[in-house]
């Protein structure tokens, strides 16, 4: 008796640089054809889980790349409206020694708005946060840290500091330029992890647990249809609402109950249409009548 053809047969009698020929192919077409195309969506479950997952891999990555060039350019321009930062006008240096601040600069600084204030005396002029101005803020005296956090006063001795991390403590330009640098390199860092992380493996996660739900919903019009086949369809049907998500953001109108309705029934549509009853053939009819 001669063995079922394998589904596999075409993928090890192909060499690998035809296989990602086609893979490259077949991601592009995905990044396309799930807005338009049921063949498409047909041709998805065909070539099974394995495509769908890696489909996924790369368009995550693709994401993510977006992510991090428009993250960096935005540090990048950041970092260039912060040049003076670290200058801060007339106040060139700030040293912590023995729990006592000495300051080389022009005193009092101050720098507030309507509902936050930041200063720096040593000299005895100002010696506390005005809490019936501000909700927030943080003042530097000779020898103590004051900090107002929504109405919450708290005062900290500057030598507990020094204890901490060193003395003296000096915040000069060049400290703050180069606290800068490893700031903004560690959060680009965070900020790409964090994308992909999101946009691969969450995002796998929750398809994965919506496509239980719909396999049993699916069971009610097709009991033949495998789990494989609506996860594939779900990951192919995500495109689109990425696609409309984005366009949601720009508009100010992004909900997340209305995404998650929407692809709920795209989804459900899809594989509807895709997937359609299996109908009784005559011999089966008859043998089930036999029976």
């Amino acid at each position: 008796m001669n063995s079922p053809p394998s589904p596999y047969n075409d993928l090890e009698s192909e060499s690998l640089g035809e296989l990602i020929l086609q893979f490259v192919q077949w991601f592009f077409r995905g990044l396309v054809q799930p807005l338009y195309s049921l063949p498409f969506y047909r041709a998805g479950i065909k070539k099974g889980l394995g495509w769908a997952i890696f489909f996924l891999f790369f368009f995550a990555l693709l994401q993510t790349t977006i992510i991090g060039v428009r993250f960096a350019t935005e540090m990048s321009l950041s970092s260039e409206n912060a040049e003076d930062f670290p200058n801060m006008g007339d106040l060139r240096s700030i040293t912590i020694e023995d729990g006592v601040a000495r300051v080389d600069g022009t005193q009092p600084w101050v720098a507030s708005d309507q509902n936050y204030f930041f200063g720096i005396d040593t000299t005895g002029e100002i010696t506390e946060i005005d809490m019936r101005r501000y909700d927030n803020g943080l003042l530097l005296t000779r020898t103590t840290l004051h900090t107002l956090s929504d109405g919450d006063y708290q005062r900290y001795k500057l030598e507990d500091f020094n204890s901490t991390f060193g003395n003296p403590i000096v915040i000069n330009e060049e400290v703050l330029t180069r606290f800068w640098g490893i700031f903004s390199n560690v959060l680009q860092v965070v900020v790409i992890v964090g994308s992909f992380l999101w946009h691969f493996v969450a995002r796998l996660a929750l398809l994965a647990a919506l496509a239980l739900f719909l396999w049993a919903i699916t069971q009610t019009w097709r009991k033949e249809t495998e789990y494989s086949e609506v996860l594939i369809t779900g990951i192919y049907i995500s495109v689109p609402l990425i696609y409309l998500n984005w366009a949601w953001n720009q508009l100010g109108l992004f909900c997340f109950c209305v995404s998650a309705f929407v692809l709920l029934t795209g989804w459900v549509v899809v594989l509807r249409l895709v997937l359609p009853p299996i109908e009784s053939t005559p011999d089966t009819a008859v043998i089930a009548g036999s029976t």
